[in-house]
């Protein structure tokens, strides 16, 4: 048995240096591109899919929950330790806001950068009590502050997400860059210290 093995092991061997010596360049980065496909295939997109499955379901679970019980808040349909309870334990309230964006101003100050342009939008998202407050924000100054501003500052604002970041130059001089930012602040609606 082990000398079949051994026979079918050279033989695969044998066609594996004959193809390999009669592929060119386009046909060898075509099998590498295949070979990544499946890679990434199997290890990143099957668990993506997995996972968005699973939240589909959830979210089908909850919205079959909330047409069956419409009088009552989305937190009280909730189970106790869910991943959305999680959720908004850890966001701020929404009485909150005016305190993180002064923060916000604040950690642009105090990075040495000018604040140049800050716009907001706000909108509730569907089946949670959570409000999104979209900014865009452009701040100038050296790429030094830029980049401590974006690496160590905006981490001190915990339901921030960032969301695109532009770097252009600026007129102002040839060390000086404008950051163009996109970002949402999630906040849970309601008072601080108050169950919805």
């Amino acid at each position: 048995m082990k000398a079949n093995g051994a026979i079918v092991a050279s033989w695969l061997r044998w066609q594996g240096a004959r193809c390999w010596a009669a592929c060119g360049s386009v046909e060898l980065i075509a099998l590498a591109l295949l070979m990544l496909w499946i890679g990434l295939e199997s290890v990143v997109l099957a668990p993506l899919q997995k996972s968005a499955a699973l939240l589909y379901k959830q979210v089908d679970i909850d919205q079959q929950q909330l047409a069956n019980k419409p009088s009552q808040p989305v937190s009280a349909i909730l189970p106790p330790v869910s991943a959305a309870n999680a959720l908004l334990e850890f966001l701020p309230h929404h009485a909150e806001r005016e305190t993180i964006l002064k923060k916000l101003h604040d950690l642009a100050g105090s990075s040495g950068l000018a604040l140049t342009r800050i716009d907001y939008h706000t909108e509730t998202l569907p089946s949670l009590p959570v409000d999104k407050l979209g900014l865009r924000l452009s701040v100038q100054g050296a790429y030094p502050a830029l980049r401590e501003f974006l690496h160590d500052r905006l981490g001190k604002i915990p339901s921030l997400a960032v969301e695109r970041i532009d770097f252009e130059a600026s007129d102002k001089g040839p060390d000086i860059m404008t950051l163009s930012l996109d970002a949402s602040l999630y906040l849970q609606q309601g008072e601080a210290g108050t169950k919805k």
